[in-house]
């Protein structure tokens, strides 16, 4: 990924969906976590949403 650096990944569950989990680091040192998953009818009824979890925005 362009810009950043990846730390390390990991499979894990998403409402019993395999997901990938994936950190990584910009440019400047801040750190992200990403989670991918397939599209699947679980998921439509989900609208974008960011809240606060520990002082990290969970979108």
């Amino acid at each position: 990924m362009k810009g950043f650096e990846i730390l390390g990944g990991r499979y894990c569950s998403l409402n019993g969906h395999i997901a990938a989990q994936v950190r990584l680091k910009n440019s400047d040192g801040k750190i992200f976590t990403l989670y991918q998953t397939s599209s699947h009818e679980t998921f439509d009824a989900l609208t974008e949403h960011v809240q606060q979890a520990k002082g990290i925005d969970v979108e």
